[in-house]
This record gives C-alpha cells, sequence and structure tokens, in this order.
C-alpha cells in the first residue's frame, strides 16, 4: 500500500498544523526482512505519533512476532482485541460450520469438509458450508451440487455469529476476525492457518491458541478428509471457555482516538499562541485553521 500511504504521510507532514498519525495494527505481524522492519521502525518514529496495537499484551505481546517493536515502546499503546459483541449463550445444536472467509483462497477446506461429511462421518449433523463471495463461480457450482438433506452450500451465511454460537464444532482458516469470533463465541474450533506465501501470522496466532488448549489445527499441506475428522474429534474434547483477555479493543480504540485528538488540538493550540505572540500574522493564520 505503499503508492497510498506514502504521499499521504508526505501531504500530512507538509501541513501547516501536522494531524495526528496514528497506526493502527493487529497483535501479529506477518514476519519481514530485517531490512523491511528496520524500514518500519525508521517510519513510525519519524511518521507517526502513536502505534495502536488491536491486542492484549498479557494474551501475545507484540514483540514476539515483532521484536524491534522494543524501539517504539513509547508510541504503543493496546487497545484489546477487536471483535463483535459476546452473543447471548446458545444451546449447540447439531450443526457443523464450515467458511473460509471471503473465499479467494481456501476452497481445498470446503472440498475436504464434503468429502467428510459424505463418508457418513457426524450423519446426525447439518452441515453448513459457506463459500464466501470471492470464491470462483466454477467452484461454487461444483460444490453446490453436493447439496443434500443435511448439507447447505451458500455464499454468506445469514447471522454468522449466531452460527457459530449454536455450531456443535467449526472449521476454519485463522484469520484475526475469525478467531475473534470463535473466542467470543467459545465455540470448539478447527483451523486451517493459511500459509502460501511465507505467510505466518494465521500460523502464529493458531500456535498460540492451540497451545492453550482453545483450539486444533491442521496444516494446510496435511488437510484430507482423514485429518479433518481427527482434528474435529480432538476440538470436541478440549476446554472452548474465552481466555481471560481484554475483548474490548472497538470500544477503547474509539476512545483513545478521541482522546489522543484532543490531546493533540490542546497542544496545537498552545504552540499557535505561542508562535502568535512572537510572530503575529503567520501564527494567525495557522489558528485558523486549527
Amino acid at each position: 500500500m505503499r503508492f497510498e500511504l506514502t504521499p499521504l504521510l508526505e501531504w500530512a507532514a507538509k501541513q501547516p498544523v501536522s494531524p495526528l498519525m496514528v497506526s493502527s495494527i493487529r497483535d501479529i505481524l506477518q514476519a519481514r526482512s530485517p531490512k523491511r522492519e528496520d524500514e518500519c521502525i525508521e517510519l513510525i518514529q519519524q511518521q507517526y505519533d502513536k502505534v495502536l496495537v488491536h491486542g492484549d499484551p498479557a494474551f501475545t505481546p507484540l514483540e514476539k512476532s515483532f521484536a524491534k517493536a522494543v524501539q517504539i515502546h513509547s508510541q504503543l499503546t493496546y487497545s484489546g482485541y477487536v471483535c463483535p459483541a459476546k452473543p447471548p449463550a446458545k444451546v449447540r445444536e447439531n450443526l457443523i460450520v464450515v467458511s473460509i472467509g471471503g473465499g479467494a483462497v481456501g476452497k481445498e477446506i470446503l472440498q475436504a469438509a464434503q468429502q467428510l461429511h459424505a463418508s457418513g462421518f457426524e450423519a446426525d449433523c447439518q452441515w453448513l458450508l459457506i463459500t464466501g463471495p470471492n470464491m470462483a463461480p466454477e467452484d461454487k457450482k461444483s460444490l453446490a451440487k453436493h447439496n443434500c438433506d443435511n448439507l447447505q452450500v451458500v455464499e454468506l451465511a445469514d447471522d454468522f455469529i449466531d452460527s457459530l454460537s449454536r455450531a456443535r464444532v467449526s472449521v476454519s482458516m485463522a484469520g484475526y476476525n475469525t478467531v475473534m469470533d470463535l473466542l467470543q463465541t467459545e465455540t470448539p474450533a478447527v483451523v486451517i492457518p493459511f500459509e502460501a506465501e511465507s505467510e505466518t501470522e494465521q500460523l502464529a496466532r493458531s500456535q498460540l491458541l492451540e497451545a492453550k488448549g482453545l483450539l486444533s489445527i491442521v496444516r494446510e499441506n496435511a488437510l484430507t478428509a482423514d485429518t479433518l475428522k481427527a482434528a474435529i474429534i480432538q476440538a470436541r474434547q478440549q476446554q472452548h471457555q474465552r481466555p481471560a483477555i481484554n475483548m474490548l479493543g472497538a470500544q477503547h480504540s474509539a476512545e483513545l482516538l478521541k482522546l489522543w485528538a484532543e490531546q493533540h488540538m490542546q497542544t496545537c493550540k498552545k504552540r499557535l499562541r505561542y508562535e502568535l505572540a512572537s510572530t503575529g500574522t503567520r501564527a494567525a493564520t495557522l489558528g485558523n485553521l486549527c
């Protein structure tokens, strides 16, 4: 996104009254080369006032995935995890939800689930396979051929959180939003982390949660109907109580941004009053802008 962000940062730096600059990031960062990490640190130190981390350091500090974060420690603030409100407790139904986010990747997960369903596993369950809007039309059509009394293939769920909160088990990838949904609904879960092109974020998040007994992992290169079956059985035997972590990230982010903006404005006004007393016309112009 440099082609968008770099010109924006350059524009902001040239304004008569510099705006408050805040970077918003997730709890676990993608591994990068040391050179790229140094560039990030330099950019933060030169161009940003704050870095808002959507996570909880008691659960996993940013330094665990980005060791050089210690160099910008004074600029870091944790908001807590950003997620939907915890839904009311629901009675678990004979429902298995299989989802792949937007659907641009992950069709192999739905295919493995369909094969497992065809084997007769959990035949007393309703299987809900969610393709997402971005799956290729031919792949959607191929999966839809297997619709039957206890298997439904849909593009989007009417209420995904409600479906999860009622499900006996969830099968999905391990993106930030999906994992937050799983923690809020305390649903037994199997995740298949996205690992293509040296991606590390989803695997790191999954391994952290697996170590705490909160979900089961199947690696992409090991995904079959049989490995998925074993993982589902294991997931249903694990604990599913949400860990004691801050899940109020949406609320706290709004509160922090409002507070920082007010503080920044007061700082600007003090500086402008000083300049007005010493330089006159230029500061008065800046004051009007502020």
